[in-house]
């Protein structure tokens, strides 16, 4: 298996979110939002995603450096970008680069039909209820 594509898909949504000046999230009155939901996609049709992703750097950097490479060799395409990082620290924060590790993961819970709790090694099924 390998990866065939990086795509971000835009989106809007209402949100009842609004930010401080300092960038904390807080109740705040609906308005509009746009939000972001990354695919990869693979040669075997199986695909991972998550919510949010940079699309400019995706399509100009991380495409680039992960198209053709193994989705399973999560390690190796994560040390590929953290090198690529300490050259483009402004363009490759960690913020950009989690959703591609997350992105994999949820690629390979899949294509294994299995949680990703699972392949973490989780030992619960459920979340203990609060009291």
């Amino acid at each position: 298996m390998v990866i065939t594509d990086v795509q971000t898909v835009s989106f809007k949504y209402i949100s009842k979110t609004v930010r401080d000046s300092d960038g904390h999230s807080h109740p705040g009155p609906p308005h509009e939002a746009t939000q972001t939901f990354l695919k990869i996609l693979t040669d075997e049709s199986v695909e991972g995603y998550w919510l949010g992703a940079n699309a400019s750097v995706m399509e100009s950097t991380i495409k680039l450096t992960i198209v053709g490479q193994d989705p399973f060799m999560r390690e190796k395409i994560w040390q590929d970008l953290m090198e690529r990082q300490r050259l483009n620290l402004s363009t490759l924060a960690d913020k950009i680069l989690a959703p591609i590790d997350l992105a994999l993961w949820d690629l390979a819970g899949r294509a294994l039909d299995q949680p990703v709790y699972k392949l973490l090694g989780g030992d619960r099924e459920k979340v203990p209820e609060m009291v």
